[in-house]
């Protein structure tokens, strides 16, 4: 499955959005195993890639299993997946996007990634935590550090990572809303980074951050489903309360003439 912002993403590698238009359907698995050794596949911590038939020319890339319909290729030297970067660029979607076909071009080098994140401004936090976001990551020597994953779910990402600095730690996921992360406990905000990835501000040192997927829509839902279950017990608990048949037990009133009569039957043994 290929959301909005990886296939927004793979239009960023050349030709390939060129030949989705020609042929007139989706991006296929030839068009992207064509750009195996892109730079922008080291954006999305590609480390293995899988061919229908194999390559002609697999360049770089090192065979690792093939079967009857398909080869696995091996990338060498790939991004990890998450990671640390001391700067931050601060761009709309459109710039990050040039920026990233400069990237596929070699009009800009890999290493770029290397030295600093593209944030999208337009997923920047509220006014308030805005300055606070854009003071983290201007560092002079562009530090770079691998993360480790000691946890990973569908709906939670657990990093750790030694921060040489102030800066960005990099999860090459899809940004989505629904998503919540804290650093050491504390709550951050995510960015969107290089145009589909997540980020968050950390400061130096050794922290834990942990990604985890709760969507408003559940708090929503939650809710409602709690409202829906009182007032379902209320009515359920007034009809136990209530007398049967709306009116309880009608007391049996007696005239004085009844009285004898009682009275006299009550008397007759036989």
């Amino acid at each position: 499955l290929i959301v909005n912002s990886y296939s927004d993403f793979f239009a960023d590698f050349g030709d390939v959005e060129e030949r989705k238009l020609l042929y007139r359907r989706g991006y296929s698995q030839n068009m992207i195993t064509d750009r195996a050794m892109s730079p922008l596949m080291d954006a999305l911590a590609v480390r293995f890639v899988i061919a229908a038939v194999p390559l002609s020319d697999p360049g770089p890339l090192i065979q690792r299993l093939q079967g009857a319909n398909y080869t696995v290729y091996e990338r060498p030297d790939p991004m990890p997946r998450a990671f640390f970067v001391e700067n931050a660029e601060v761009l709309d979607q459109g710039a990050i996007h040039a920026r990233l076909r400069q990237i596929a071009r070699a009009e800009f080098t890999l290493q770029q990634l290397h030295r600093y994140v593209l944030l999208d401004k337009d997923t920047l936090p509220p006014a308030g935590l805005t300055t606070e976001v854009q003071t983290i990551g201007h560092g002079e020597s562009g530090r770079f550090v691998p993360a480790r994953i000691k946890e990973d779910t569908h709906s939670r990402v657990n990093i750790d990572v030694d921060a040489p600095s102030d800066g960005w730690l990099v999860l090459s996921d899809t940004y989505y809303p629904g998503w919540r992360a804290t650093a050491n406990g504390l709550a951050v905000p995510i960015v969107r980074a290089n145009g589909f990835a997540r980020a968050i501000p950390v400061r130096a040192g050794h922290q834990e951050v942990v990604f985890s997927f709760k969507p408003v829509s559940v708090f929503y839902g939650a809710w409602v489903t709690g409202v829906a279950g009182v007032i379902t017990f209320l009515l359920m608990a007034s009809n136990w309360i209530k007398p049967p048949f709306g009116g309880g037990v009608k007391p049996v009133q007696l005239s004085l003439t009844d009285a004898p009569s009682i009275r006299r039957s009550s008397m007759q043994v036989d």
